[in-house]
């Protein structure tokens, strides 16, 4: 067992027992990175932040459920990508539009002579991110996992509840759904 394991484990068990300091310790080592993978997930910082209080709230109140089978941060993550997907679930049943969606988007004025390229490269990386946010949630959940937060096979599989063999697969199917959906894009001209 890792030192950094067993100090997550002692913080948890601090905090479980109402020590409002352990609990403070681990929001500040994992609130930064819980709510950039569910920015990534939900595409927007507002309701990355409303979700994100959602699951720290959750913890407090679950974190007799934590059992150290596996690192706090692996629980926690679980935790944060079942709230996404619930979100995501909720937000799919009531499926609102944004303005992005109805295509007005804010363009930068700059005397910058590399601006071109850099908002060339902006409006790429907008490109790929528009097209990850449409897949499926399971697929989108499983490439976070992988691409954006770098986790190996084994751990997506722990986060995910699921098999190596199924996150392999989700990971194929979203690069493939990924490029057929960049071929149409750039084939149509549009999303």
């Amino acid at each position: 067992m890792n030192p950094g394991m067993d100090e997550e484990r002692k913080l948890a068990e601090l905090a479980r027992e109402g020590d409002r300091s352990a609990f403070e310790e681990l929001v500040a080592r994992y609130g930064k990175r819980i709510f950039h993978m569910v920015h990534s997930m939900l595409g927007d910082r507002a309701g990355a932040e409303d979700i994100c209080q959602e699951i720290w709230t959750k913890v407090y109140f679950s974190l007799n459920k934590f059992k150290g089978k596996s690192r706090f941060y692996t629980w926690l993550y679980r935790l944060a990508v079942n709230a996404c997907l619930d979100e995501l679930r909720r937000r799919k049943r009531t499926a609102a539009i944004s303005l992005e969606d109805l295509g007005i988007k804010h363009q930068p004025e700059t005397q910058d002579p590399n601006a071109f390229e850099r908002i060339e490269r902006l409006e790429m990386s907008q490109i790929a991110w528009k097209l990850l946010v449409k897949l499926p949630a399971d697929l989108k959940a499983t490439m976070i996992c992988r691409e954006i937060d770098g986790f190996g096979y084994k751990q997506i599989a722990q986060i995910m509840k699921c098999r190596v063999g199924t996150v392999r697969s989700r990971l194929f199917r979203a690069r493939e759904q990924l490029r057929e959906n960049f071929r149409t894009y750039i084939e149509e001209g549009r999303e």
